[in-house]
C-alpha cells in the first residue's frame, strides 16, 4: 500500500529493498536518504558558496540562505548561526558595493540584513542612475576606434617581418629545409661537388 503512494527517486529506493524490511526500516532509509539531517554538510557547502544569481531579486537569494542555513544547523536556534547566515547573505550579493554597504551596517539577524540590502540598493541604484547603459555606450563608442588600432597593428606587422633568405643556395623565399636546390642534389645520381 505505501509502494503505490511513492514517487521518483523515493519509489526507487523501496523498490531496492528487501521484502520482509519493516515499515521502520523504510523510515530509516528514507531519512538517511531524504532527510536534511545527514545532508548537513552539503547544505553548509552550499550556503558557503551560493551566490545571487544574475536575474535574482535580493529578496530572492535573502531566502535561499534562509533555506540553507536552516538546512545545515537544523538544531542551531539564533547566536552564531544567525550571524553566520547574514555573513553568507551580504557576501554572496552580486553587487560587490553593496556587500560592502550591507557588511558595514552591521545587521544583526536576517531580516535587518534583508532591510539593509533592500534600502542600500535603491541607494545604489538612485547614486549611479543607468550604470548599466551609460557604460554600454562608451564601449559601443569604443568599438570602431578599437578596430581601427587592430587592423593599423596588423598591417604593421606583416611589414615588419624579415625577408627570408635560404643559406644554402642565397636566394630568397624559402628555407634551407625546402631549398629546391637540395631536392634537385638528392635525385638521381649527381653528387654534390666539393
Amino acid at each position: 500500500m505505501l509502494g503505490a503512494s511513492l514517487k521518483g527517486q523515493a519509489l526507487k529506493l523501496f523498490t531496492e529493498m528487501e521484502p520482509d524490511m519493516s515499515y521502520g526500516d523504510l523510515i530509516v532509509a528514507l531519512e538517511l536518504r531524504f532527510g536534511s539531517r545527514n545532508q548537513t554538510t552539503r547544505n553548509l557547502s552550499l550556503l558557503q558558496t551560493r551566490t545571487q544569481e544574475v536575474n535574482e531579486d535580493v529578496r530572492d537569494s535573502h531566502q535561499s540562505i534562509k533555506n540553507l542555513a536552516r538546512q545545515a544547523w537544523p538544531d542551531a536556534r539564533g547566536g552564531a548561526a544567525e550571524d553566520t547566515a547574514v555573513f553568507h547573505f551580504a557576501r554572496g550579493l552580486r553587487d560587490a558595493r553593496l556587500c560592502e554597504l550591507v557588511l558595514g551596517a552591521g545587521p544583526k539577524t536576517m531580516a535587518q540584513a534583508l532591510q539593509d540590502a533592500v534600502r542600500m540598493e535603491a541607494v545604489l541604484q538612485i547614486a549611479r542612475p543607468e550604470r548599466g547603459r551609460v557604460r554600454q555606450g562608451e564601449i559601443t563608442d569604443e568599438i570602431p576606434g578599437l578596430q581601427a588600432v587592430t587592423s593599423r597593428r596588423r598591417y604593421s606587422r606583416e611589414d615588419q617581418r624579415p625577408e627570408i633568405i635560404c643559406w644554402r643556395c642565397d636566394k630568397s623565399g624559402h628555407i634551407a629545409y625546402s631549398c629546391p636546390e637540395r631536392r634537385r642534389m638528392n635525385s638521381g645520381n649527381v653528387r654534390p661537388s666539393d
